[in-house]
């Protein structure tokens, strides 16, 4: 497990069965750097073998999500605290997002723009506050999207609103991200976090077996054939049904009660 405490950029702190990793740069609004993006990959990598973990939630410091790529500083001066023997990472660790066999909630507590929106939308879930906002702001830079956007937006609103947001680099409120999808459920602003902690321990304290299946089932039917999804479900249903958790279900289920899973 990693753990950064003190002034890091992120922090990180397991509450029971979840993670909170908090972006800690609320002075920049925490813009994203190269220093961030190493722990951010490190700590989902380390935490796909940590089974204490069953959920995770991201979030940032202050009044925003995240602010974007810090882009204040030339790019040789913005890495140069990057270990020399590990190399920035710029986008395909975002994989471990989809790759982490349980729930990750982004609990959207401000503005989430360029990197931050890739960010958010690379989690599972989304947690927005009424006053938070995506800001797709590549071409108003000039730039193309990245950050995983241009795979994740259109295959939640489509290709045609995917380009419209991304060509006129359209903040996106909290209203309208709930109603093509981008945000899973609204909540007032400074209860952004307690929601999304509160979802992640409903999550943790459920058959997060099944759930990391079905998790790697959705992201694979994104990209696979109905013929090849047939042969995935078949394949986790095996394994489902081999784990305490199923067992436990089953015993609930003919005894009328409520199950305890113990994700395993």
């Amino acid at each position: 497990m990693v753990n950064v405490k003190g002034e890091s950029p992120i922090t990180i702190e397991q509450k029971e069965s979840t993670l909170l990793i908090t972006m800690n740069r609320p002075e920049r609004l925490n813009a994203l750097t190269d220093e961030m993006r190493v722990i951010l990959r490190d700590t989902l990598r380390t935490t796909r073998d940590n089974a204490s973990v069953r959920a995770v939630v991201l979030t940032g410091a202050g009044r925003a999500f995240c602010s974007g790529a810090d882009l204040s500083k030339p790019r040789a001066e913005a890495t140069s605290d990057v270990p020399v023997d590990r190399p920035p990472p710029r986008y395909k660790w975002l994989t471990y997002f989809h790759e982490l066999p349980v729930p990750v909630i982004a609990a959207v507590n401000g503005p989430a723009v360029g990197a931050g929106f890739g960010l958010a939308l690379a989690c599972d879930q989304r947690v927005m506050g009424k006053s938070a906002f995506f800001f797709p702001a590549f071409s108003e830079r000039g730039l193309a999207a990245d950050n995983g956007v241009s795979w994740m937006l259109p295959r939640l609103v489509g290709p045609a609103q995917s380009m419209r947001w991304l060509w006129n680099a359209d903040r996106i409120g909290s209203e309208e991200s709930l109603k093509y999808g981008l945000a899973d459920s609204i909540v007032d602003d400074g209860d952004v976090l307690a929601e999304a902690l509160a979802l992640a321990a409903k999550w943790a304290n459920g058959p997060t077996v099944a759930y990391g299946l079905i998790k790697e089932q959705v992201y694979g039917a994104l990209v696979g054939t109905y013929e090849n999804q047939l042969i995935t479900e078949e394949l986790h249903l095996a394994k489902t049904r081999a784990s305490l958790d199923a067992t436990e279900g089953v015993a609930a289920f003919r005894e009328k009660r409520a199950p305890k899973f113990v994700g395993r």
